[in-house]
C-alpha cells in the first residue's frame, strides 16, 4: 500500500476478538465470516447472527468499508503485542504489519454485510441494567460452565434481576436446578427475568464489561463501554426458571 497508518497494539487483540465473534462458515446471504473495517467511522465490526461486537478507536486509511476474512493468527502469542500495528490496503488486499510480521488478507468485494446499527440500542433507553464488581465477574466465569444444562442446545440460563441478582440453570433432569447468587451485583431499573445463552454472558464478562443493559425480555442485550458494544440475542422468556425451595444454591464471596 502507498500508505500505512499506525494503530495502537490493542488492534491485534481487537482483531482476535472480532474473529472469535464472526461465523466460522460462509453464509449464502451475508458475509458474516468476514470482519468489517470501516474507514469513516473508525470501527471494527463482527457478527455471526447471534452475537455482535463493535470496536472503535482505530484508524483505517480508506473511505467506506471493506470486508476481510477473520483469522486466528491475530491471537497468536508469537506476535509482538506491545508494538504499534500498521494497516493499509490496495485494491485487492488488506495489509497489516505487526513487528517483524506482515499479513495480507484478500478483500471480499462480492460479500454483503448485515446492517448492524439496527440492533444496537442506547443504554439510556434500557429498562434495567446490572453492574458486576470484579469479584462477581471472576465468580461468573469460573462457575457458569459447571452449572447444569451446559450440554443442552443454546446452553440456557435464567438471569433474574429481582430482590437479588441470580443465575439459574436446569439440567436434562428437570428437577435439577442450580442457582448462583451474585452478592456484589447491583440492579438498576425495573425487575426483570431473562432467558439467555450462558456462553454470551460469560463472554461479555471475559471481554471486561462490568455493566449489562436490558431492553425487555425479547430484545437483544447490550454490554457497553467507551469504545465497544457487545450485543447478543436472548432466548424465549417463557422458559425462565422460577426459584424453588429445593434447588442447589451457591453465593459469590
Amino acid at each position: 500500500p502507498e500508505q500505512l497508518t499506525e494503530n495502537p497494539p490493542t488492534l491485534l487483540n481487537a482483531l482476535a476478538e472480532a474473529t472469535a465473534t464472526a461465523d466460522h462458515e460462509p453464509s449464502s446471504r451475508y458475509a458474516v465470516h468476514c470482519l468489517q473495517l470501516c474507514g469513516v467511522d473508525s470501527k471494527l465490526v463482527a457478527t455471526d447472527g447471534q452475537q455482535l461486537l463493535v470496536q472503535r478507536g482505530f484508524e483505517f486509511p480508506w473511505e467506506g468499508e471493506i470486508l476481510v476474512p477473520g483469522s486466528r493468527v491475530f491471537g497468536s502469542a508469537v506476535l509482538d503485542s506491545q508494538s504499534p500495528v500498521l494497516v493499509g490496503k490496495t485494491d485487492e488486499w488488506f495489509t497489516l504489519q505487526a513487528g517483524r510480521w506482515t499479513f495480507w488478507l484478500k478483500i471480499n468485494k462480492d460479500g454483503r454485510f448485515p446492517t448492524v446499527e439496527n440492533h444496537i440500542q442506547s443504554p439510556d433507553v434500557a429498562v434495567a441494567s446490572v453492574e458486576f464488581p470484579p469479584s462477581d465477574c471472576r465468580f461468573l466465569v469460573e462457575n457458569l460452565p459447571h452449572m447444569p444444562g451446559s450440554d443442552v442446545p443454546y446452553s440456557p440460563v435464567t438471569l433474574d434481576l429481582n430482590s437479588t441478582v441470580a443465575v439459574r440453570a436446569r439440567g436434562q433432569d428437570a428437577e435439577t436446578v442450580m442457582e448462583m447468587v451474585l452478592t456484589g451485583a447491583t440492579r438498576h431499573g425495573e425487575p426483570i427475568r431473562m432467558m439467555i445463552n450462558r456462553r454470551y454472558l460469560a463472554r461479555a464478562v471475559k471481554l471486561g464489561f462490568e455493566r449489562i443493559h436490558i431492553f425487555g425480555d425479547k430484545q437483544p442485550m447490550l454490554a457497553a463501554d467507551d469504545h465497544r458494544r457487545y450485543v447478543w440475542a436472548v432466548l424465549d422468556a417463557r422458559s425462565c426458571i422460577e426459584p424453588t425451595e429445593n434447588m442447589t444454591r451457591i453465593e459469590s464471596p
